[in-house]
């Protein structure tokens, strides 16, 4: 708003200036008459935006910036669930171990027990080979 207010102040002074120079070589008092007039109705315009314009520098004068500054808490240490909240982690911690572990051998469970079957025998035994070689030793 200022520069703008500045361009038309520079404006109108030229404005003025000219008018004062074609009013000092006016020949007939009708070329004095319109030169007054404009030059009147400029000055009033000049004169009321120099006005607006030191009106505006007091206004930036007397204003006013307030800054907050602000620190954000800083958490220095870590509250606990206290005595019973250690216990209940420890307790779910222990808990979930278990469960890991019965997971983990029902898994390999069916594993170590897949053995061979004696099909004329109808029941579980070891493999042919580990009979051969058990006769070969005892022979």
């Amino acid at each position: 708003m200022s520069k703008d207010l500045d361009a038309r102040i520079d404006a109108l002074q030229i404005s003025v200036d000219r008018l004062q120079s074609i009013l000092a070589e006016a020949d007939t008092s009708r070329e004095v008459i319109s030169a007054e007039g404009a030059l009147t109705e400029r000055q009033e315009q000049l004169e009321s935006l120099q006005s607006q314009k030191r009106s505006l520098a007091g206004q930036v004068e007397l204003s006013s910036i307030s800054v907050d500054f602000a620190q954000k808490t800083r958490v220095d240490t870590v509250e606990p669930g206290g005595f019973t909240g250690g216990l209940r982690d420890g307790w779910n911690a222990l808990v979930s171990t278990v469960n890991h572990v019965v997971e983990l051998i029902g898994v390999l469970l069916p594993l170590g027990s897949h053995r061979r079957t004696d099909p004329a025998a109808g029941r579980a035994g070891p493999p042919p080979q580990a009979l051969e070689l058990n006769r070969g030793v005892a022979a």
